[in-house]
Formats: structure tokens, C-alpha cells, sequence
């Protein structure tokens, strides 16, 4: 088994922001991308390779969803509103 620190664990959290972004699930697709970037950082440092480019599929996440370029899908809605 793989430890939370682990490459390919921490790849998952990638793998699990793209498909919640392919299925329209965008707040849970930020949720991923965050962690995602967030575990980067504390395991590799912040100017490793690995860290910057999550970070740039992050900001870019975040540019497209400013932008108006995606749409929450019903599931999203609903959570939005109950966090309300």
C-alpha cells in the first residue's frame, strides 16, 4: 500500500479533480485540485517541478471557472446551497 505521501497517492488527487471537472462536478473538482497542490507543496516544496505545475492546473481551474466557461452541474448546486 501506497502512504498519503506517496506519488501515486497524491497523483489520485488529480486524477479524482479532472473527473469530478469532466462530470461537472466543479466544487468538488476545486476541492481535488487544491489538495492536490496543497500535498505537492508540503511533500516536494514549493518550487519543485511537480508543485508548479499543480499549481498552474489549479490557477488555471480557477481562471476558467472566473471566466464563466463552466457551469455547476445539479449535484454542485445543491451542495453550494446547503453550505449556504
Amino acid at each position: 500500500m501506497y502512504g498519503e505521501n506517496h506519488m501515486n497517492t497524491i497523483m489520485c488527487l488529480t486524477y479524482l479533480a479532472l473527473v469530478n471537472e469532466n462530470l461537472q462536478r466543479y466544487l468538488q473538482a476545486e476541492k481535488f485540485y487544491k489538495a492536490a497542490y496543497d500535498k505537492r507543496k508540503e511533500v516536494f516544496g514549493e518550487q519543485h517541478s511537480e508543485t508548479v505545475a499543480a499549481k498552474a492546473k489549479l490557477e488555471q481551474f480557477l481562471h476558467k471557472q472566473r471566466g464563466g466557461d463552466a457551469k455547476l452541474s445539479a449535484e454542485d448546486q445543491k451542495e453550494e446551497k446547503a453550505n449556504i
